[in-house]
């Protein structure tokens, strides 16, 4: 086999993994972050983000990211269950191992379980590219705030309507009221 024939097979066996990864993300959190993802773009883009898409990122992202926080949770606990899991089937397998000397045995429950491990693994990357997810959003959200709030101010220092000007005194000034000066 050539070194190309190797990396064809390794590229192939990685498009799987890839595309495995993307399905457990897209399950467990494509839903919740697909808008997200809508109003990333809208707010990196040239034209002036809207008051309503503001409010949504205010209002709506937070609330998303709670349930996003609890499928990472969960998805946490399937991936500790899964160790678990790992740990007895390769015991499992070196109590059941045919091998004749002990670290033989441990060798083959180790590759017994080598599938099961790279699945543990998987579920980290995905774990960590919906934390990473996470903290991208809040990054949004508190850019948006900042936004909101600098659309807020401007709007109490530029009034559509004319300011009315408080009831301010006649000054004459030749008139010097009471107090008499010496010329």
């Amino acid at each position: 086999m050539t070194i190309q024939e190797k990396y064809d097979n390794h590229c192939k066996e990685t498009e799987e993994l890839e595309a495995l990864a993307e399905n457990i993300y897209q399950v467990n959190f494509g839903s919740y972050l697909m808008c997200a993802m809508e109003l990333k773009s809208k707010f990196s883009s040239e034209v002036p983000i809207s008051d309503s898409d503001l409010e949504m990122i205010l209002t709506s992202l937070p609330l998303q990211l709670i349930d996003v926080s609890e499928n990472i949770s969960k998805l946490k606990l399937k991936r500790e269950a899964w160790k678990l899991q790992t740990k007895q089937r390769e015991h499992t397998a070196y109590l059941t191992s045919s091998e004749s000397t002990d670290t033989k045995r441990r060798e083959a429950a180790a590759l017994s379980v080598l599938d099961d491990k790279l699945m543990v693994d998987l579920f980290t990357v995905v774990i960590s590219r919906a934390e990473s997810d996470v903290s991208m959003y809040r990054e949004l959200i508190m850019g948006a705030k900042k936004v909101w709030d600098s659309r807020r101010k401007s709007d109490g220092g530029m009034p559509v309507q004319p300011v009315s000007q408080p009831d301010l005194p006649e000054y004459d000034k030749y008139s010097t009221g009471s107090k008499v000066y010496i010329k």
